[in-house]
């Protein structure tokens, strides 16, 4: 059964992004809806005043971008810390991975004991831990 609203194309989706560039600057519709979670949960505390993240290390998205995000929609101090990633390898090697590669949503990572790719355990959230209300 077809959906009864229109599903966006990707040349669509492309003309969004292009839309929501030319408003914000150069922040993405995917940093925009975390900031949005993180500040509907943070306004739940009350009137805030600052906030403390954790961010994964190979969260989805960056730290700087996340940053430069929730500095557009508010004015609050903004503290965090980052998670460092955490891995196991069918080798027995449990630890920090060596990161190839890592932007928006994907990160390239592998085992730095023997070259395959790890089960990740930690780093990839990202975490509001507190709220500071006036």
């Amino acid at each position: 059964m077809a959906p009864d609203f229109p599903l966006t194309s990707h040349a669509e989706a492309g003309l969004i992004d292009e839309f929501i560039e030319l408003l914000f600057g150069s922040i993405s519709m995917h940093e925009t809806i975390i900031v949005k979670d993180i500040i509907e949960n943070a306004k739940k505390q009350g009137d805030v005043e600052s906030i403390r993240i954790e961010i994964g290390e190979i969260a989805p998205v960056p730290k700087h971008d996340l940053l430069e995000c929730l500095k557009r929609f508010v004015d609050w101090k903004v503290d965090y810390y980052i998670k460092e990633a955490q891995v196991t390898c069918d080798c027995g090697f449990i630890g920090h991975p060596k990161i190839l590669e890592q932007g928006h949503d994907f990160y390239l990572i592998e085992c730095p004991e023997c070259g395959e790719v790890p089960k990740v355990t930690d780093g990839t959230k990202i975490i509001l831990k507190d709220v500071v209300v006036k």
